[in-house]
């Protein structure tokens, strides 16, 4: 039987960004959950494990493997996720980093903001520590590049939340003897941490579709995903086309978006290290 696959979003936008690409997995016949996971952005470290134990509830006889699969920042935070889940009877089958951050496992591993970047985000902290919703962060037209005009944009941006600054400077421990399992990279713009996995010797696959396209070009990202999930072992590494009713996604929550590459990076700041 298929593993469940895990949808993180990164806690800076909202689960918008996943959704379109968990239902076209649902539609090929896996099962999925898109757990909120925005209340990282203000909780504590353990914050993101809780809320995947949450969202994917006890395992059963039939369903206790799951696929990690984390987006932009939600890539640092999946370490802990994986870990958290074994002592609840799920077992990790294998975790993808989709155009994410990467957690600090290698000295080869891109682990600081840009200073750019970073002096660019200070500018727009406000006295209270805080950043404005994640497409105030970008001129129109970049969001748009990425997003479209259309329905798609509107619910992500609806999905967004102001979140503090100091966000930005979390580096979650890494629990001792990760991974032990399959690990791959899927690279849409983040080429610095695809070079990265590789030199780890992760499995990883590229896809040029913007940092948005698992929103915006889903099942294109669908595709190119589980073709790495078979590079990782993972049965069922395609869309299933067949006619027999496919199970539904389960933990989505937030509603169905619809859907829409910008000259400027779009991408969640990578998460640096304490300083």
């Amino acid at each position: 039987m298929r593993p469940v696959v895990l949808l993180a979003h990164s806690p800076v936008v909202g689960p918008e960004t996943l959704l379109p690409l968990a239902l076209v997995l649902a539609q090929g016949g896996w099962s999925t959950s898109v757990p909120d996971l925005r209340p990282v952005a203000t909780g504590d470290r353990a914050t993101a494990a809780r809320l995947v134990i949450e969202a994917l509830g006890p395992s059963g006889p039939d369903d206790h493997r799951v696929v990690l699969v984390g987006h932009s920042r939600a890539g640092a935070w999946l370490p802990a996720i994986g870990a958290a889940l074994h002592p609840v009877g799920w077992t990790v089958a294998a975790t993808v980093f989709l155009d994410a951050v990467l957690p600090p496992v290698a000295p080869c591993v891109p682990s600081a903001t840009p200073p750019e970047l970073a002096a660019h985000l200070d500018a727009l902290t406000g006295p209270d520590g805080m950043l404005p919703p994640w497409p105030q962060w970008w001129p129109p037209a970049a969001v748009a590049a990425e997003l479209g005009d259309g329905d798609l944009r509107r619910r992500v941006a609806a999905g967004c939340r102001a979140v503090p600054r100091r966000l930005l400077d979390v580096v979650p421990e890494v629990p001792g003897g990760w991974p032990g399992h399959p690990v791959g990279y899927l690279a849409l713009t983040y080429e610095a941490e695809a070079r990265a996995a590789d030199a780890m010797g992760w499995a990883v696959r590229r896809h040029p579709g913007g940092h948005m396209a698992a929103a915006a070009r889903p099942a294109a990202v669908a595709g190119v995903l589980l073709r790495l999930l078979g590079d990782l072992g993972v049965e069922g590494g395609r869309l299933d086309r067949s006619p027999h009713p496919a199970p539904g996604p389960i933990g989505v929550t937030a509603p169905t978006p619809g859907t829409g590459s910008a000259t400027v990076d779009l991408r969640d700041p990578p998460v640096g290290p304490d300083r």
